[in-house]
């Protein structure tokens, strides 16, 4: 979803997906959460928009609020217990690295769940990822230089365009980002998609702040645009 260009897959898609993998493969369904798990998209975890249940989630990122690195991976009751066993049996899982389980890691995943728990952070993201959103589709609205607003929770992809609609060059998605960081703003310009800008906003955010960014934003890309028309 994010390095794509913030690409929100239908939920008819991912309920077929799912149907497919269980139902008619037997496959395994993974689910990649390490960007929109831990509240980013108003759930817990994006797939929870599906109503499905994958077998196995890989997590990282936002299981500490991004304060120490730390991964998982998250599996089944089913698969997990396929693998409960001693070491003679050979059905243990024996896997392991270098800083698994780190405990400082651990400690601050711990209280980053604790703090989404009593602050009720997943209605903050709700709630004001919904107004980000108007606000960002209002922008839109006033300025031909934007193809394309698309995302959820507080996770948006901005597509730049030309007069014709056509996507700008990468560089030019990149001069925006730059004209924003000027003004106090963090938007990225998405490596080979350079012309899309993504706006991952702390979880935090409150309605000012949205307010804040979309202007901010409209201002760099005005700044930017107007200048190579």
């Amino acid at each position: 979803m994010a390095s794509g260009g913030i690409v929100v897959p239908s939920y008819g898609y991912l309920t077929d997906v799912a149907q497919l993998a269980k139902k008619r493969t037997g496959a395994l369904l993974v689910m990649d959460e390490v960007t929109t798990g831990f509240g980013r998209t108003g759930k817990m975890f994006a797939f929870e928009h599906a109503g499905i249940e994958p077998d196995i989630i890989a997590v990282s990122k936002g299981l500490t609020s991004g304060y120490l690195p730390l991964g998982a991976v998250i599996a089944s009751d089913a698969l997990y217990d396929g693998f409960l066993g001693s070491n003679q049996s050979g059905r243990a899982f024996s896997n392991a690295y270098t800083y698994g389980g780190h405990p400082v890691s651990c400690a601050v995943a711990l209280a980053t769940l604790d703090v989404m728990e009593e602050e009720a952070i997943l209605d903050n993201v709700g709630a004001v990822g919904g107004h980000l959103y108007r606000k960002l589709c209002d922008l839109k609205d006033s300025t031909s230089s934007i193809g394309d607003i698309r995302g959820m929770g507080l996770l948006y992809g901005i597509e730049l365009v030309d007069r014709n609609g056509v996507p700008v060059p990468g560089e030019t998605g990149k001069a925006v980002s730059a004209a924003a960081l000027a003004d106090g703003l963090i938007v990225r310009a998405l490596g080979s998609m350079s012309h899309v800008l993504v706006l991952v906003p702390p979880l935090i955010l409150d309605i000012q702040g949205a307010d804040r960014i979309v202007a901010k934003l409209g201002a760099a890309i005005d700044r930017v645009m107007t200048s190579r028309n």
